[in-house]
């Protein structure tokens, strides 16, 4: 056998030998190798459809990317004058870019270009120009709403109302420094209601009442009657009116809401998280208000777009579970078996209005002793929250006290990272940016809660501790530390919201703006 060379040729700019093998036997073969070098990839594709909007002290970019295989990086390319010559002012591989080494008053020129990993530049984009100038920021708005929180867990109404009391004689505090910043700064309305409820579940209508601004009573049918009752946001009912011009985002529970109006908002991360740990417990949600509001400083407030965003929680609502630090805190646990509660007299003392156990009377020391039947004894509340049951003897009910003060101390500290948020909402440390002082705050719940008052545990009476509710306000020109006894209801809040948004307010709502 043998193998000798029969000729040469070209390919891609490489040549090739060609080979002649030969067993002796007649037989020939030729065998050609073909390398093909791949040449230089070409130019990446430039940007498109660059818009430039001016803002304070800054420039905000947006474009379409037009990705290719091999992309690195953006360029962003400035000048101060029409058609350049354009100085390169920073990378970046997201299809926006704001420019916040700029002078007011100036008016700036700009051109994207793509780049490779061979580094090769794609031609600019088309040029955008922009001049920022110093503008009043429009004021935002966080309405932060509990799950089933009374007024007895907020210490600046128990300094004014009666309220558990410690061996002192003085209201049992609870460590909830961020709502009682709240209380000092804001308003405090000593009258806030819920209309009613038609039925056990008074978080519904509740939550309806404040999305669509209609009275309870109008409630009573289809809580989902998409057509009939819209919501804040729905554009429906601001056809042929102003748009809203917020940048909007809800962080909530799952379910006992109005799906309608919850839809509209921009970003939505619903969830409920009744656990102990971080991941299913209130820093979920405190999570969640980070990223939007992170999201509101990159993306919308370089042009000046305010934020609303509907900040709820799934706490304080049963099972009233809380992290270890917290119920070691209030000399409580976590359960879900009662009846196995020992006393601890580190727990909160009994509610001033505790009924009496009426073993005397022949009915077991596990039922409420309640002076008459309100028609709802029987309900879900009253006999099957987890970790009560129809517990009512002062071991237990202290616990659930306990663990209910836990879990407003969990938010609050979700309170208190928003308001750090808010004061700095770059996180370098410097607070000139804060927005704190130009957003307008409501801290709310849906409704109150018995937890042992009148020797009743859930939400289906009309008690003071049940139907009153938690309402502070705080914002551009309220008064701090003022307090306010006018009655005002829940569903007062839509039309507030939409005379601070600047929007016109719709046909479809019956609640006073104030």
């Amino acid at each position: 056998m043998g193998q000798f060379a029969i000729g040469t040729f070209t390919v891609s700019g490489t040549t090739q030998s060609l080979t002649h093998i030969t067993n002796g036997f007649g037989n020939v073969h030729f065998n050609a190798i073909i390398v093909t070098e791949p040449g230089p990839p070409p130019a990446p594709t430039p940007p498109t459809s660059l818009t430039a909007a001016g803002g304070n002290g800054s420039v905000f970019l947006d474009w379409d990317d037009n990705l290719q295989f091999g992309f690195v990086e953006f360029r962003v390319k400035r000048s101060t004058v029409l058609g350049g010559p354009y100085t390169q002012i920073g990378t970046t591989t997201s299809s926006s870019f704001t420019d916040s080494g700029v002078t007011n008053g100036t008016t700036y020129f700009y051109v994207i270009t793509a780049a490779n990993g061979n580094a090769l530049e794609s031609t600019p984009s088309n040029e955008a120009n922009a001049t920022p100038a110093f503008v009043v920021e429009p004021p935002n708005i966080v309405f932060i709403i509990a799950d089933d929180m009374d007024t007895y867990t907020v210490n600046a109404c128990r300094l004014s109302e009666p309220a558990e009391t410690d061996t002192a004689g003085n209201p049992y505090p609870i460590d909830t420094p961020n709502i009682d910043r709240l209380a000092t700064e804001e308003m405090l309305f000593h009258q806030a209601r819920l209309m009613r409820a038609n039925s056990g579940a008074a978080c519904t209508r509740s939550r309806t009442c404040i999305m669509t601004g209609k009275n309870s009573w109008e409630r009573t049918n289809g809580v989902n009657a998409t057509t009939t009752f819209l919501g804040i946001f729905n554009t429906g009912i601001r056809t042929g009116f102003s748009p809203l011009p917020h940048a909007t985002y809800r962080t909530c529970k799952n379910g006992n809401s109005y799906a309608t109006a919850n839809n509209e908002f921009t970003i939505v991360n619903d969830a409920t998280k009744r656990g102990n740990t971080n991941s299913n417990g209130s820093e979920w949600h405190g999570d969640r208000a980070l990223e939007h509001i992170e999201h509101w400083r990159t993306d919308h407030r370089p042009t000046g777009k305010p934020f609303l965003m509907y900040f709820g929680f799934s706490h304080p609502h049963d099972e009233r579970n809380s992290r270890a630090s917290l119920t070691a805190r209030y000399g409580i646990i976590n359960t879900t078996t009662p009846g196995t509660v020992m006393l601890n007299n580190a727990a909160p003392p009994l509610p001033y209005n505790h009924l009496p156990i009426a073993e005397a009377t022949g009915i077991p020391s596990n039922y409420p002793f309640h002076p008459f039947d309100h028609g709802h004894l029987n309900v879900r509340d009253e006999n099957l929250a987890p970790g009560i049951l129809q517990y009512r003897n002062e071991a237990e009910t202290r616990n659930e006290i306990g663990r209910n003060f836990a879990c407003v101390d969990w938010i609050d500290q979700q309170i208190g990272r928003v308001f750090a948020k808010l004061e700095d909402s770059d996180g370098d440390g410097n607070t000139s940016d804060s927005v704190l002082d130009n957003t307008n705050i409501v801290f709310t719940s849906d409704h109150g809660i018995a937890i042992g008052r009148h020797g009743l545990q859930g939400k289906q009476n009309l008690y003071e501790h049940t139907w009153r509710v938690p309402y502070i306000v705080r914002g551009p020109g309220i008064a701090p530390g003022s307090h306010s006894d006018a009655l005002i209801y829940l569903h007062d809040s839509f039309p507030t919201f939409a005379d601070l948004a600047g929007i016109d307010l719709p046909a479809t709502i019956d609640a006073n703006d104030g």
